[in-house]
C-alpha cells in the first residue's frame, strides 16, 4: 500500500525540471533500500518516506520503523555524490496542517544519538530539524526546490 506521503512526494517531484526519479517497488520476497531513487546534476538521492498519522492520535516517530537505516548508511558510504534522506511527515487531515521534514541521514543519526530515546515527537522534530521543514505548496505538494540540488 502506497502511503499518502509517497504520493504527495511523487507528485511534487513531477514539478521539478532538474530531477529524474523512480519509485522503487517492493516485491513480495524482498524489500527495497528506500522508496525513491532520484538523480540530479550534482547528487544521487535515496529517499525513504515515513508517515506519522497525527489525525489518528499518533504524535511520535519510533526509530525502529526505519528498517532501511543500514541500507541508507551503505548508500551514503559508496560515493561522495550519494545522499540518503528521510522524509518524515507528521500528517494531519490536511497537508497544510502537517509537519514534513527533509532530513539527511547524517543529521538524523546525530539526533538519534543525542536524543537517547526510542522515538521522537513533533516538538523535538521542530527543535532538531526546523531548518529542514518543508514548505507546503498549493495543490497539496511539497516545495522541494531547495532540497534537491
Amino acid at each position: 500500500m502506497v502511503q499518502k506521503t509517497e504520493r504527495i512526494f511523487r507528485n511534487s517531484l513531477t514539478d521539478l525540471n532538474n530531477v529524474w526519479f523512480i519509485k522503487l517497488q517492493n516485491i513480495h520476497t524482498t524489500s527495497t533500500p528506500a522508496d525513491f531513487l532520484i538523480l540530479t546534476e550534482n547528487y544521487r538521492y535515496l529517499i525513504e518516506c515515513k508517515e506519522i498519522a497525527l489525525y489518528k492520535g499518533y504524535n511520535s516517530f519510533s526509530f525502529d520503523r526505519l528498517t532501511q537505516e543500514n541500507d541508507l548508511i551503505e548508500f551514503n558510504k559508496k560515493h561522495n555524490m550519494n545522499r540518503s534522506v528521510i522524509l518524515l511527515n507528521f500528517r494531519d487531515k490536511t497537508l497544510k496542517k502537517s509537519h514534513a521534514y527533509f532530513i539527511h541521514l547524517d543529521r538524523y543519526l546525530l539526533m538519534k544519538k543525542d536524543i537517547n530515546k526510542k522515538s521522537i515527537n513533533i516538538e523535538q522534530m521542530d527543535y532538531y530539524f526546523n531548518e529542514f521543514r518543508i514548505n507546503i505548496l498549493p495543490r497539496s505538494k511539497f516545495n522541494l526546490n531547495k532540497y534537491l540540488v
